[in-house]
């Protein structure tokens, strides 16, 4: 790991966090700038519209959902990160901004130090699947047949440094299998391909697969987490599959340019709590993608940083994930 990027690891945005800017007394006096790095009407554009209607009449001013997708968020970030640190302008991403892209890059247009955090949305955990046909039962059955015939496997995955594709190769390293990756552009092209048996196994988000689980349409076979997820019950965890340490998620956060003043920071990660802990809104908006609130402090996410960001930088290097 070169100087920079172990800078960038050590500190963790903390310097972004001290600023001596207050927070206006008439704030907020105009609309909040919501930009996300996703496409308008998937689930990640519906978790920030939802977010942001309920922020907005806490706040008494509307959160315009700027969607900029492209780049492995790369496009919504940059544009961020060089805003002005007024309290207008926030981010939503994923671990891709905050941990992963830093080590799959090795030049990138943004620093992430510039990057405030805020604090973390919401987690959702990761299945490993395979067809209805594959003659595995489970992640005991599915590592010994996959040892047995070495190199006649593949993986998909929704990209080069996506979280299927850095789950799937952790497995790959950690029982010394041969599987080959397979990347897709769009999730569901993948999850057809296993469907249809030209890919043997795939990982993702338990809210997309386990209605296709429920249906026969997928086998799956160990979830992420530290319990059975309500989704797919019957399906075990790592955690009891023998794999305690492995983890195969996301997670969505918040993040602010530098330079927004500590109070704003603050009071956005108190009332996004309040808002996705609230049941009716969770029920209604989380649940049904399979959603988990977090609502972490800004202390402790950034906290949380620092060893997201160490295992990223572990799983990118087993992966051999480049993007340049």
């Amino acid at each position: 790991m070169n100087l920079v990027r172990r800078s960038i690891l050590l500190s963790l945005f903390a310097a972004s966090a001290l600023t001596s800017q207050a927070q206006p007394q008439n704030f907020p006096s105009k609309p909040i700038r919501f930009i996300i790095p996703y496409g308008a009407g998937g689930s990640g554009d519906a978790a920030a519209r939802s977010v942001g209607e309920a922020m907005g009449k806490m706040w008494g001013q509307p959160f315009l959902v700027d969607n900029k997708p492209g780049g492995n968020e790369i496009v919504a970030a940059q544009l961020v990160a060089s805003s002005p640190g007024d309290g207008y302008t926030f981010l939503m991403a994923s671990e891709a901004t905050a941990s992963v892209n830093p080590f799959i890059y090795s030049k990138l247009p943004y620093d992430p130090r510039d990057l405030v955090p805020v604090a973390r949305m919401l987690t959702s955990p990761y299945v490993l699947v395979v067809s209805p046909d594959f003659p595995a039962n489970n992640l005991k059955e599915f590592i010994e047949y996959s040892k047995r015939n070495p190199g006649k496997f593949n993986f998909g995955s929704q990209g080069i440094g996506s979280p299927g594709h850095l789950a799937s190769s952790w497995l790959n390293n950690i029982h010394g299998l041969s599987m080959v990756h397979v990347p897709y552009k769009t999730l569901p092209q993948g999850v057809g391909e296993v469907m249809a048996g030209r890919v043997e196994s795939m990982f993702g988000p338990i809210g997309t697969i386990g209605p296709l689980v429920k249906a026969g349409k997928l086998k799956a076979l160990a979830v992420s987490g530290k319990t059975r997820q309500s989704e797919v019950p019957s399906v075990p965890t790592f955690i009891e599959s023998g794999m305690p340490t492995f983890d195969a998620s996301f997670y969505l956060a918040i993040f602010a340019p530098k330079g927004t003043p500590p109070e704003i920071i603050q009071r956005f990660a108190r009332d996004m709590r309040t808002v996705i802990t609230d049941p009716e809104f969770e029920k209604k908006h989380f649940q049904p993608q399979a959603y988990q609130p977090i609502g972490d402090t800004p202390e402790q996410f950034i906290e949380f940083l620092k060893k997201d960001r160490e295992v990223a930088a572990e799983k990118v290097k087993l992966a051999g994930a480049k993007l340049d």
